[in-house]
């Protein structure tokens, strides 16, 4: 195994808090999970080709790094945009909104290798979830997979109800949702580092 590939895997389970994200999951059976991966997949072919169109026109790496970034959030802001109107279209026509996850949870951590989070049921390890994650508000940053469960014990933390804790994988993911997380991580342990610093100042 190589140096690169030895801080790749670091990278990849490098794990922190994430409390305050807003999770959503629907379980998903064996015979789905072909179709939900491939769901999943063509949810971010309109924003890659806006990505790959500004990659072949900007060269300054600066450059391209923001603009590629600020068409990615205007690629998801359309996407999200759409998604509302087609909920609000169904709320008025009085059938079930159109792309919503059941189960609301709170979400413990997060790497870009998997999650956890807790629930009120226990789950087996053959157990696949379609996920929905959102990363931040505004602009809206949502990210979805399918995860399997590989692991699920009894929460010793003190909560209202009787609960569990669930952990899952990243079964189905894109890279560019894999990045955002990375880069979601980093802001975090800033955050961590800055507040350390003030506290000892």
């Amino acid at each position: 195994m190589t140096e690169s590939t030895n801080a790749q895997d670091r990278r990849q389970y490098l794990r922190v808090e994430a409390s305050g994200l807003a999770l959503l999951y629907e379980k998903v059976e064996q015979g789905d999970l072909q179709p939900i991966r491939d769901e999943i997949v063509s949810r971010v072919s309109a924003q890659q080709d806006l990505e790959i169109e500004t990659e072949r026109l900007w060269h300054s790496g600066d450059l391209r790094e923001n603009i590629n970034e600020q068409f990615a959030q205007f690629g998801r802001f359309l996407s999200q945009l759409d998604a509302k109107l087609d909920y609000l279209v169904s709320l008025a026509e009085g059938t079930a909104p159109v792309g919503t996850l059941p189960h609301p949870v709170s979400l413990l951590d997060i790497s870009a290798a998997g999650l956890s989070f807790f629930c009120e049921e226990s789950m087996g390890n053959d157990q696949y979830l379609k996920v929905r994650l959102q990363i931040s508000r505004f602009p809206l940053n949502e990210i979805w997979s399918l995860c399997h469960v590989v692991w699920s014990q009894p929460s010793d933390r003190k909560t209202q109800n009787p609960t569990f804790e669930i952990g899952l994988h990243f079964d189905t993911i894109s890279e560019d949702d894999r990045e955002r997380i990375f880069r979601f991580i980093s802001r975090m342990e800033r955050k961590m580092l800055r507040e350390r610093k003030e506290a000892k100042t």
